[in-house]
């Protein structure tokens, strides 16, 4: 930053105010009085605030003053990154700073206050539009990638909750015999290549049969169909798709050989399709779900990092079977060649036949290729997996097509090929353990018992909330309340009904936030309403899926 010039002069009032070039980013009079106005009207309450510019902190002290739930405030300024300016000591514990040039790592940031994602305020500190324009539009467009992101997540929650609960519990029974993927953990010093679906895999497939039997093959779900049909057999499938359209690319297919690799989640017909050794892992973050099937099953399932695409998984699970390279082929992220999938997939589509929004980002080989919002929060995923959990070995991009993404090296597939896969692999086969059957039917009935006992709680919850007439909660009536809580959080974590309440939960909480200023019957009107709506909407869900359980068992 040559062109920048610093200078730190004493305002009227005696406080240091910040000149840059010829722009004075604070009151030449009262740099302190004059943020107090803006900071007032920037406060959005329940919100991320993020601040594009620090200065000597005026803005960022003052926004802290107005903070009255707790919000967090992200810092990003290229003159702190160029170590031309100091972020103060400040006792607010959630004040967070990255690096301007960082987008994966400020990805990962807005990513981590996962709740605010969705309620980011961004504030621009004076002039620091005019210094930095090209690097300002970048973040900004990483934080609006972030909220697309994050409502992509609650939307997949609410369409998906009640059906990832179902094949969660019918999975069970092929759980307690399958293995834990741990089994493979660390097994192989040998390349692994993973084969995704995207338009490009079709160059690189006459190169992938010649060489098949000198690396490991990993297969991202439904691109099964396209290698099955030139003769290429994976050694492993990972699929986490809980959808029935994700069963209908695997129903038919000759799965000899080829073993599975999937989460409790997964449609619960897929297992059926592979006669093969089965592989279980938990999405990380899902400990409760961990819990429960170590529970029912004495297993002990790892936590795979991943995202919004199977591809994610098998990258993680990649890293964690080998210390071999790793490579990435049909990974497209992209519609090359103004297609969505390779030949052979199910679910190809023209992009003109697509109602996603069309964008452009960079590509492969340096120029620029059709992508989506939805393809572009994968590519960010790809980022932030490489930076969060970096693999012991070389990790490369040889799709040579689509959208380039960053963090990954890119080789043609050729290139690969030559430097790492001069020698068969012997894939790992574990010989099958006989076990005591699994008596399902016992399992369902004391299932649906607890699942009684948690509607019975949620309703006590109501009638004792529904009778408590203001200004305030009673203490009697706040223990009984509290003791309730405290079993139904056992039992929502012993149960694994933590997915399916989610989206009930997070409506819940947004939809009843504290206001400012709120008086003390305001409170108690809201929490009064919140406990009832929370409760009665948690118990219809339930008494929902117990239907629907029903039914399949039927």
């Amino acid at each position: 930053m040559n062109d920048v010039k610093i200078n730190i002069e004493t305002s009227r009032s005696g406080y240091p105010t910040l000149k840059i070039n010829e722009l004075y980013i604070h009151s030449r009079y009262n740099p302190v009085t004059e943020v107090q106005e803006a900071a007032k009207n920037n406060y959005k309450p329940h919100h991320l605030h993020v601040l594009y510019g620090y200065g000597l902190g005026y803005l960022a002290e003052e926004l802290i003053n107005n903070f009255k739930f707790n919000e967090p405030l992200l810092i990003i300024d290229p003159l702190i990154d160029e170590g031309l300016l100091k972020l103060k000591e400040t006792t607010y514990k959630r004040v967070y700073n990255t690096n301007s040039g960082n987008f994966t790592k400020l990805s990962s940031y807005l990513s981590e206050l996962g709740s605010y994602s969705n309620k980011v305020h961004v504030i621009i500190q004076q002039y620091y539009q005019n210094l930095f324009p090209n690097n300002l539009l970048e973040v900004l467009k990483h934080v609006k990638d972030s909220q697309i992101r994050e409502l992509y997540n609650i939307n997949t929650i609410n369409l998906f909750s009640l059906s990832w609960q179902l094949n969660s519990f019918v999975n069970t029974k092929y759980i307690y015999n399958d293995s834990s993927l741990e089994e493979l953990f660390n097994k192989y010093d040998a390349p692994v290549v993973i084969a995704s679906g995207g338009p490009s895999l079709i160059k690189q497939l006459e190169m992938l049969k010649e060489n098949r039997s000198q690396f490991i093959l990993i297969c991202a779900g439904t691109t099964i169909n396209t290698l099955l049909k030139y003769g290429i057999y994976p050694d492993y499938v990972v699929s986490v798709d809980g959808g029935e359209i994700n069963y209908s690319h695997f129903k038919d297919i000759n799965s000899e050989g080829i073993e599975l690799l999937y989460t409790p989640t997964n449609n619960r017909k897929i297992r059926e399709c592979f006669s093969g050794n089965g592989f279980v892992f938990i999405p990380s973050g899902l400990n409760s779900l961990k819990s429960y099937y170590e529970k029912n099953t004495n297993k002990n399932f790892p936590l795979i990092l991943g995202g919004g695409s199977v591809a994610h998984y098998a990258f993680s699970i990649a890293k964690k079977i080998t210390t071999g390279p790793i490579c990435l082929i049909g990974q497209d992220l992209a519609y090359t060649n103004d297609m969505s999938h390779a030949e052979g997939n199910k679910g190809i589509k023209h992009y003109s036949e697509l109602d996603n929004e069309i964008v452009e980002v960079e590509s492969w080989d340096g120029g620029k290729v059709k992508s989506s919002d939805a393809f572009k929060t994968m590519i960010n995923t790809f980022e932030q997996l490489q930076l969060l959990d970096p693999h012991i070995n070389e990790v490369y991009n040889c799709t040579e097509g689509g959208a380039k993404i960053n963090l990954i090296s890119q080789i043609t597939f050729k290139s690969f090929i030559k430097k790492y896969c001069a020698n068969s692999v012997n894939k790992i086969v574990l010989p099958k353990i006989n076990k005591p059957l699994f008596d399902f039917e016992v399992f369902y009935h004391k299932e649906v018992e607890n699942y009684q006992k948690i509607i019975e709680l949620l309703k006590k919850g109501i009638e004792i909330t529904g009778k408590e007439k203001g200004p305030f909660f009673s203490s009697k009536v706040l223990n009984r309340l509290s003791k309730i809580e405290k079993k139904l959080n056992a039992l929502y974590i012993e149960y694994n009904v933590d997915s399916l309440l989610e989206p009930i939960i997070i409506k819940n909480e947004v939809k009843f936030l504290p206001k400012i200023n709120e008086s003390r019957p305001e409170e108690f009107e809201r929490v009064k309403n919140y406990t009832i709506t929370l409760y009665q909407d948690c118990a219809d869900r339930i008494e929902e899926y117990i239907k629907k359980l029903k039914i399949e068992m039927e």
